[in-house]
């Protein structure tokens, strides 16, 4: 929010969010944003989660702007492949997080996975973050 476009395969890991909310006609709305770091888990906070709002798909190498999609190498135009949704199996949140933002002390333990319903198939515009050492005591 409040930055600037990038070319899609300059951060493939970035995923969108796409929940199913009353009132959207069966749309899908995208409301937050996470982190591919394996072939069937995307990192994601935890606000983003829970409270009748889990994620039902999250979609890969997208960034809702076409704009991104395209660029022009030595008078040609080359663009990346449409963007790929996956359904989410399982959202686990920290066992810990409170869920309360109106401090920041009660931002601790934001964080949560979700298990994706089929494993990714890394291409330029989708591929893991290189996450060295993660260490969660989140039971999955």
């Amino acid at each position: 929010m409040g930055g600037s476009a990038s070319l899609i395969v300059s951060m493939p890991w970035v995923v969108r969010l796409g929940y199913c909310l009353e009132g959207d006609g069966g749309l899908l709305s995208y409301k937050c944003g996470g982190s591919l770091i394996n072939h069937r888990y995307v990192l994601t906070a935890a606000h983003c989660v829970g409270k009748d709002m889990d994620p039902v798909e999250v979609l890969l190498g997208d960034q809702g702007s076409d704009e991104a999609r395209c660029m022009r190498i030595r008078y040609r135009l080359a663009c990346v492949p449409p963007p790929v949704s996956v359904r989410v199996e399982r959202v686990v949140r920290h066992p810990q997080y409170c869920g309360d933002l109106s401090s920041p002390e009660l931002h601790q333990n934001d964080v949560a996975l979700l298990r994706l319903a089929s494993p990714v198939s890394f291409t330029g515009t989708a591929g893991c973050m290189a996450v060295h050492a993660l260490h969660a005591t989140l039971n999955v």
